[in-house]
């Protein structure tokens, strides 16, 4: 789902909020979905019997999720997502001694 989650992203879910409805109105859903022994983020559709899975891009192909008759689409969907952290290994990044005086020139700068 790039450009909202990249390499790194940790995900926040919803695990209450299983819905097809959009959270917001007039706003799409971000949705965790079950696909085999994984999980895809996509925006989600219902018909025919089929989850379709939309990506972001419309670069990226959209995949069709056979539902099985006993099941509903709330079977399949994890959570809504509702926070996510980008590129979270640049956050734990620590800084090296040569970094200090850099960073805490930067730091004094944002206090002017």
């Amino acid at each position: 789902m790039y450009p909202i989650l990249s390499a790194g992203s940790i995900v926040v879910l919803d695990r209450h909020y299983t819905s097809l409805a959009p959270y917001r109105a007039h706003q799409r859903t971000l949705l965790a979905v079950r696909s085999g022994a994984g999980l895809v983020f996509r925006y989600v559709e219902f018909d025919d019997g089929k989850l379709i899975l939309r990506p972001l891009a419309l670069a990226y192909p959209i995949h069709l999720l056979p539902i099985s008759p006993h099941q509903t689409p709330a079977d399949c969907i994890i959570g809504r997502v509702c926070m996510v952290i980008p590129n979270f290994d640049s956050l734990l990044m620590q800084p090296t001694p040569s970094d200090c005086p850099s960073l805490l020139r930067q730091a004094i700068d944002k206090l002017d």
